[in-house]
């Protein structure tokens, strides 16, 4: 640190520069692909029941064909766990429950419906959870669950009020006049926002790997 620093530098000053240090580009894409290799890892530990995966997290199906096996992280998390005490990598919550970075915490069973990434919902002892970029959380779930829950969640579903969000409008043209209250108002180019709708749809790619998995299934049942 003496090279950075020098040798006479307080703790508070430390602290200081630190909190305003440049933090190196090569830091983002060295960790982001330490960290999408474990979910790959997870990934391939949910074998045939895969599902999805997300950021931080992989789903699978417990209801799939009996023959295949279910999920076990009990070895993975194991070893995560070591190297977490080892590095002081944990952190208690508020209710004094310890949890270690990198270790898979299974979060309870669930119905999932998913249209691709970022845009999926789960039902979990009858609470509706929404993430579905461009649509609020919070206010996306109370739409679905006032217009048929989970299973209302499909293609051309349209998200509308208070789950709609709002769009900006350009009016690049707009050359009048308003007269009101007294007041004169010359009104020219102008941005507004105004309720919009999101409509829930997929992408071609996501089309396409529907059909493939599709016709696996297919080939498997016959």
């Amino acid at each position: 640190m003496d090279f950075f620093f020098g040798d006479d530098i307080t703790e508070e000053q430390f602290d200081k520069k630190m909190y305003n240090a440049f933090l190196s580009y090569t830091w983002a894409p060295w960790v982001t692909a330490w960290a999408r290799l474990e979910l790959h890892i997870g990934r391939k530990l949910c074998g045939r029941r895969f599902v999805y995966c997300d950021t931080d997290s992989v789903k699978y199906d417990a209801d799939s064909a009996k023959e295949w096996p279910m999920p076990d992280f009990t070895e993975y998390n194991k070893r995560k766990k070591q190297l977490a005490e080892k590095s002081g990598a944990y952190a208690d919550d508020a209710k004094g429950e310890r949890h270690y970075m990198g270790v898979y915490e299974y979060e309870g069973s669930s119905r999932f419906r998913t249209l691709g990434a970022k845009k999926y919902c789960t039902e979990q002892e009858g609470r509706l959870k929404l993430t579905c970029a461009g649509v609020g959380k919070k206010s996306g779930a109370k739409h679905l669950e006032e217009h048929g829950g989970i299973a209302a969640f499909d293609i051309g579903y349209v998200f509308d009020g208070a789950a709609g969000g709002v769009e900006a409008v350009y009016n690049d043209h707009a050359d009048f006049t308003i007269e009101a209250e007294g007041h004169t108002l010359h009104v020219t180019k102008n941005l507004t926002l105004k309720p919009s709708t999101y409509t829930v749809g997929i992408t071609g790619d996501y089309a396409a790997a529907i059909k493939h998995a599709n016709d696996i299934i297919r080939r498997i049942r016959t």
